[in-house]
């Protein structure tokens, strides 16, 4: 974690981390994760967000942390989530994440051949192709109040199963 002078958590500035071969594990007690803040750990296997507060997850944070293999938001809301913030993560088979208000933007996963489960809460929306790239993909469960703009479902492959909170059966065009 990363202190200012008073002992208070600080946000984790852009590409801080990055690149760095020796982190194993991260529990993050702030509110912003930068741009490509951790990304290349290669080693970075464990993400615990601590906080109960709201949170912005940028552009390829985690990008290229090929043994992250747990991300754990915890109590969070996240307000922003950027693009491909977790492509390469090729050790993350399960995701929740919690939105407040955020969209999840075209290529919000990048590239995550090996993901299996997506499950997202909250309050928020899902933009067209959120999920390209996303081969793997077996199982999607969006809470009642994410919002599927057109085209958000289509680069699912065809088995995926798609639960839709309070909808009729979530449409793939």
């Amino acid at each position: 974690m990363i202190y200012d002078s008073d002992g208070a958590a600080q946000n984790i500035p852009d590409k801080c981390f990055m690149g760095n071969r020796s982190i194993k594990g991260a529990e993050l007690f702030c509110r912003d994760i930068g741009k490509e803040a951790f990304a290349d750990c290669a080693r970075l296997e464990k993400v615990s967000m601590t906080s109960r507060d709201w949170s912005r997850i940028c552009d390829r944070a985690f990008e290229g942390c090929e043994a992250l293999s747990s991300f754990d938001q915890g109590k969070n809301r996240i307000w922003y989530f950027g693009t491909r913030v977790f492509n390469g993560c090729t050790s993350l088979v399960s995701l929740k994440l919690r939105l407040a208000d955020a969209t999840l933007k075209a290529n919000a996963f990048g590239s995550m051949p090996h993901l299996e489960s997506v499950s997202i809460s909250g309050h928020g929306s899902i933009a067209k192709n959120a999920f390209k790239g996303c081969t793997g993909l077996k199982k999607v469960r969006i809470g009642k109040n994410i919002a599927l703009k057109p085209g958000a479902l289509s680069e699912l492959p065809e088995s995926v199963q798609v639960s839709a909170q309070g909808r009729e059966a979530a449409k793939r065009s």
